[in-house]
C-alpha cells in the first residue's frame, strides 16, 4: 500500500485504507495516458484515457482528485472513505477486467448500466486517480436538465 505521508495524515487515512481493505497502488502514468479533458468539477478533473499498451481501443473514463484541493485532514479522510465504499462494489463487466478487492473484503456484486463501474484506483504523490468506465452521452446534468424543461 503507499504511504499516506504527503499531506502528514497517514496515521488515520492509512488506518482507513486498511480497514476498508482498499489495495492503493501508484505507477498511474506507467499504466495509463490520458486524453481529452471530459469535464471538471468541485472534487475533480476526468480525463479520456486509455491503457498504455492495450490495443483493444478500450476508452476509460479517469477522475483526478489533486491533494492539494483537500485543505483539512478530514476533507482526505473523506476522500479515502469514498474510495473505499466504490471499491467495495465489485461490478461485474464483460471485457473489461475487474476491480481489486483485498483478500478478505465482502464486496456487493452489482451489475447494472446505470451505475458507472469504478474498476481501478492509485495513489499518487499529487493525487488520486480513479479508473472508470467510459459513459457516453454527455454530462447527466444536461439530461436532467432536458427533461425538465420538457415537462415545463
Amino acid at each position: 500500500m503507499c504511504c499516506f505521508l504527503t499531506l502528514g495524515v497517514a496515521t488515520r487515512a492509512e488506518q482507513t485504507a486498511e480497514r476498508l481493505g482498499l489495495a492503493f497502488k501508484d505507477g498511474f502514468h506507467e499504466a495509463y495516458a490520458l486524453g481529452k479533458k471530459l469535464g471538471e468539477g468541485a472534487a475533480g478533473i476526468v480525463f479520456r484515457a486509455t491503457k498504455i499498451g492495450d490495443d483493444s481501443g478500450t476508452v476509460y473514463a479517469v477522475k483526478k482528485i489533486p491533494k492539494a484541493s483537500m485543505r483539512t485532514q478530514e476533507e482526505y479522510q473523506e476522500t479515502v472513505n469514498e474510495i473505499g465504499i466504490m471499491a467495495k462494489v465489485r461490478i461485474t463487466c464483460p471485457g473489461l477486467p475487474a476491480p481489486r478487492v483485498a483478500e478478505g473484503l465482502h464486496a456487493v456484486q452489482i451489475d447494472h448500466p446505470n451505475i458507472v463501474k469504478l474498476l481501478d484506483y492509485y495513489h499518487e504523490p499529487d493525487a488520486f486517480y480513479l479508473v472508470q468506465e467510459f459513459m457516453q452521452g454527455g454530462e447527466l446534468l444536461d439530461h436532467i436538465l432536458d427533461r425538465v424543461r420538457q415537462r415545463l
